[in-house]
């Protein structure tokens, strides 16, 4: 049922890594290969997997055949008799059994608790995976944007320039000149902007990788990607989230539980035999102990166990529900982002950077006033700053699916 560990996860991808670690510098990664840093070596994901080693161990125990240790006693005094004293001494050996299928359903609850814990590690791992797959992305656009900020600034120098050859030439005014510095002035601090937002986009990731932030990360790979699949085929693949698993598995668990609860509302026996020495007779007795369960049934346990029941299957269908509804947001976000991005089309986007190049040299020439050089270009970056935003969009949209349709890879 569950769709293997993490580990093996992880390790499919390292191999990925390894194969290419001859071709490129350590520091240089994909988007796959950061995932796969974060999942090995994320603190969060190594507690689960303590908690998931922890479970085993605990199943380990419980499927011992007794749960206690054997108890022997022993008594040793002297007799006092009329006519002469006797030692009279005892040994005996007792051991407590479970008769009304304890072991069984303990069993069964620490497997049910176990395969919970494997799902919630899987589960985190999906999220955490999402998160990289985004922080991954808005690296990416945040280099873009930086580098459309330079190419501003550098276009803002070449009108400055252009303007000063104008005036020199009696062709152009010093308002121009005057505009064209402001203009300057304006594109170097986006440019600053941009170069602090993609340091903090870089930074988050880092967080994300367990690395340090001065780590100088170079990140190779390109914005949106292409989900297949039908919508109905992914609501089928939504049903087999790992945290909806969990919460299954966390019912079925509530369920063992209770099942034990009322198991240990029967007392333990505790058989033994006993072997003693009085007046010089040697006397060998089998005993048995039979708690009488007429003040503590257990009643505290099994009233708990039958709320946690409750608590689990109640958590079980507000899940559900929620799944559903993140998926139907989810696969809308991305059709938006999907139309979007190819409403711009190839064309369009080089269309946008010709234009920019186009346009200094269309005023240096005369062809344009400074009023339209700058209208023009302003849209023209405007347009490419929204393609970006496009881009992104569509990058985190499909991450979010992939999210909710719990796919760790």
């Amino acid at each position: 049922m569950l769709r293997g560990c993490v580990r093996a996860a992880v390790a499919v991808v390292a191999l990925a890594v390894a194969g290419n670690a001859s071709a490129a510098p350590a520091a240089v990664l994909t988007r796959e290969q950061a995932v796969a840093r974060a999942l090995s070596e994320n603190p969060e994901i190594q507690s689960l997997e303590a908690a998931v080693e922890a479970a085993q161990g605990v199943l380990g125990a419980d499927r011992r055949f007794l749960r206690s240790n054997p108890v022997v006693d022993g008594a040793v005094g002297p007799r006092k008799g009329a006519d002469d004293d006797t030692l009279d001494w005892s040994v005996g050996l007792t051991q407590e059994l479970e008769i009304a299928g304890q072991r069984g359903n303990r069993i069964a609850l620490r497997e049910a608790e176990l395969l919970a814990a494997r799902a919630r590690l899987e589960a985190r791992a999906v999220a955490l995976a999402a998160e990289v797959r985004q922080a991954f992305g808005a690296a990416l656009a945040a280099r873009e944007r930086q580098q459309l900020a330079g190419e501003a600034t550098r276009l803002a120098q070449e009108a400055l320039a252009a303007a000063n050859e104008r005036l020199e030439a009696g062709a152009g005014t010093r308002l121009e000149v005057n505009t064209a510095r402001v203009e300057l002035g304006r594109a170097m601090r986006e440019r600053g902007v941009a170069e602090q937002q993609q340091a903090a986009a870089e930074n988050n990731l880092a967080l994300l990788l367990a690395v340090g932030a001065d780590t100088g990360l170079q990140l190779t790979g390109n914005l949106g990607g292409q989900l297949t699949g039908s919508a109905a085929a992914l609501r089928e693949q939504a049903k087999q989230r790992m945290d909806l698993i969990a919460a299954e598995l966390q019912l079925d668990a509530a369920k063992a539980a209770a099942k034990l609860a009322a198991a240990e509302a029967f007392p333990d026996i505790a058989v033994g035999a006993s072997y003693r020495q009085e007046e010089g007779d040697r006397i060998v007795q089998g005993t048995l102990a039979v708690p009488l369960p007429i003040f503590d049934r257990n009643q505290e346990g099994r009233a708990v166990a039958t709320a946690q029941v409750r608590q689990a299957a109640a958590e079980l269908a507000a899940l559900q529900r929620r799944v559903e509804a993140e998926l139907q947001l989810a696969l809308s976000r991305y059709e938006t982002a999907r139309a979007t991005v190819d409403a711009f089309g190839n064309d369009a986007v080089q269309a946008l950077e010709q234009n920019l190049e186009m346009v200094n040299e269309a005023y240096r020439a005369g062809k344009i006033d400074f009023l339209q050089l700058l209208l023009v270009r302003r849209e023209t970056l405007a347009s490419q700053q929204a393609w970006i935003d496009a881009q992104e969009d569509l990058d985190r949209a499909e991450a979010e699916v992939l999210r909710v349709l719990g796919r760790l890879e």
